[in-house]
């Protein structure tokens, strides 16, 4: 029962940061971004244990859908392809666009942090987000 309730404030909580008008967070204007972040982020263990538990039913509340996620960082690095990156609790991969990679220039493991991005769904075992911005 807990956990279909957190379940459901997780959902509610993404669906509040949703904002069509704008298809790339990194991009939004600081009005936008001030609305996004005055809504509470969803804790990026929430929405590991929801992968975890049903990646399908995870896909259809979350796939596409923009959100503030809070996490402790585990990592900040560079993928395969040269993209910028932050890793929240070893299970949530926020990619940063080229335009914002200086605001990662001064994060470190275990500093606490929100992010806005898309989320992608999970692969190859980490949930993925992109376009994302530091709130």
């Amino acid at each position: 029962m807990k956990t279909r309730i957190a379940l459901l404030f997780l959902c509610m909580a993404i669906s509040a940061n949703a904002d069509p008008s704008y298809d790339d967070p990194s991009s939004w204007p600081p009005d936008k971004l001030q609305k996004a972040s005055e809504a509470a982020p969803v804790e990026a263990k929430q929405v590991i244990l929801l992968y975890e538990n049903n990646e399908l039913s995870a896909d259809n509340q979350l796939k596409g859908k923009v959100a503030s996620v809070r996490g402790t960082i585990t990592g900040v690095a560079r993928g395969a392809l040269g993209e910028a990156y932050v890793l929240l609790d070893d299970g949530v991969r926020c990619e940063f666009p080229k335009s914002t990679e200086g605001q990662l220039a001064n994060l470190n493991k275990g500093q606490t942090i929100v992010i806005l991005g898309f989320v992608n769904g999970k692969t190859f075992g980490l949930v993925s987000m992109s376009k994302c911005c530091i709130l």
